[in-house]
């Protein structure tokens, strides 16, 4: 009864922040924003290649619609306080109102070729009422997409209405880290997958989201290249920021990234990932997957694919499509061995097909995170297995990375989706990742649950919840 009770509230959460999104508080439509491809922000200059990595091209004032009685109404079922006080809070932080902006920046891919990356930054007009500069939160959302349509910079802008809705699940999850803002942190959303839309592509991921965080910091509103970072993500946002920590140490060292809270790593073991969806109604993210990791490392989908499966792929490469589409669209197309040119055989096997999913993956991985990490799941996640997860902690554990591990164990009898555990870990475990968050930035000492691997890896179905995020 007791999980019933808690699913039922944090699934309230998530149609609280429905209701906060695109509805008044100076919102646009998504027509009065311009689609990314016809928006003159986000051409690079002639001199992109001789920028500094994190250098700011240009800024501008953006827009993020909100109705203050949906933001309001968010906080209260995230933070559980009493009704009054919270409501008053919030609509004091809403009141005084928060600036919305956009930077374009230089960044490199995942081969080091330069590129112009985009990120929105979200600063409370409060003052800041902590010791040191404003600390900062990087977001990365789970954009899950080979589309520049479906980016944060955009979707953030037009809202619910975003690719006729279907970038929904995009717009709802980049709200569960407003609360943040009551608490007096900036916020930075980073285009991380690049203006190639180049999704489950590590190494250009962590790449745009640090060079993000260095553009932010320089960008003004009382930021400073000291400010304390922390990195936050889940689902896709949860593999983007498990390689932004990753990658942290050797490629933005001068950062002060004081800790990450990783949920749910789409990134943590790709094969496992792909075999957990393949043949499923959400079948649609391998062909999307495969489209996003080859425009980072181009192959020759013939040695891969029959002559279905490449028209499958250029299908998946729809400009018009965001995940809602891209899920419906391909629901009914079966194994991805059926479409393979070796049909026996472990698509995720194939020699090929095995570098491009190890090459993105974090498992395998020589590198470690320098810096603490929250590693968050739901147990009966049908989309990214915990398998996976505590396969990802245990290699950083055995590198010597401080690892906190929270397991959440909320059966789902009837999922024909697959989505429902994964959707749930989400709002499950947001509020103890800010609460992790804040941790770090305070400098409170982290539960580190490496010596413990026997409980939360050898008791996958269980739950591992020892006093919640430290």
């Amino acid at each position: 009864m007791r999980n019933k009770t808690r699913s039922r509230r944090l699934l309230g959460v998530i149609a609280a922040a429905a209701a906060a999104v695109g509805l008044g508080g100076g919102a646009q439509s998504a027509a009065a924003i311009p689609l990314p491809a016809e928006d003159a922000f986000y051409t690079p200059p002639p001199n992109l290649a001789s920028l500094p990595n994190g250098a700011i091209i240009r800024q501008r004032d953006a827009v993020f619609g909100l109705s203050p009685s949906g933001v309001a109404k968010l906080a209260a079922d995230a933070f559980g306080l009493a009704a009054g006080q919270l409501l008053s809070s919030a609509t004091q932080a809403i009141a005084n109102g928060f600036v919305t902006y956009q930077v374009l920046y230089k960044s490199t891919d995942g081969a080091g070729a330069p590129v112009a990356e985009a990120a929105t930054i979200l600063i409370p007009n409060l003052p800041w009422a902590g010791s040191g500069t404003r600390p900062v939160i990087s977001y990365q959302t789970a954009e899950d997409s080979v589309s520049t349509n479906c980016q944060p910079s955009y979707v953030l802008q037009a809202g619910l209405l975003a690719q006729g809705g279907g970038a929904l699940s995009g717009s709802l999850e980049a709200l569960l880290a407003l609360p943040a803002l009551l608490k007096g942190y900036a916020i930075v959303y980073p285009d991380y997958e690049g203006p190639q839309s180049q999704w489950l592509a590590g190494p250009q991921a962590g790449h745009a989201t640090l060079d993000g965080l260095r553009a932010a910091l320089h960008s003004g509103h009382g930021l400073s290249p000291s400010t304390q970072v922390a990195l936050w993500g889940y689902s896709g946002g949860g593999g983007a920021t498990a390689w932004t920590a990753t990658l942290a140490g050797s490629y933005a060292p001068e950062l002060n990234v004081v800790g990450a809270a990783i949920g749910a790593t789409s990134n943590s073991d790709l094969a496992a990932v792909f075999k957990s969806v393949d043949g499923s109604l959400i079948v649609g993210f391998l062909p999307t997957g495969i489209v996003g990791t080859t425009r980072a490392t181009p192959i020759d989908l013939g040695q891969v694919l029959t002559n279905d499966g490449i028209a499958l792929v250029q299908k998946a490469a729809d400009p018009n499509k965001c995940l809602g589409q891209e899920i419906l669209t391909f629901a009914t197309a079966g194994r991805m061995e059926k479409y393979s040119v070796d049909p026996n055989r472990d698509f995720t096997q194939i020699p090929i097909v095995r570098q491009l999913l190890t090459a993105n993956s974090i498992v395998g991985q020589s590198v470690a995170p320098a810096l603490p990490i929250l590693n968050y799941h739901e147990a009966f996640d049908k989309v990214v297995p915990v398998s996976a997860d505590n396969a990802m902690a245990q290699q950083w554990c055995r590198a010597g990375t401080s690892v906190e591990i929270i397991r959440y164990s909320t059966p789902i009898v009837i999922d024909p989706t697959r989505l429902a555990g994964h959707v749930l870990g989400a709002a499950e475990g947001y509020l103890a990742a800010l609460q992790y968050i804040s941790n770090r930035f305070a400098g409170l000492p982290q539960r580190n649950d490496c010596p413990n691997a026997n409980l939360w890896a050898g008791l996958p179905l269980l739950p591992y919840l020892p006093g919640l995020a430290r």
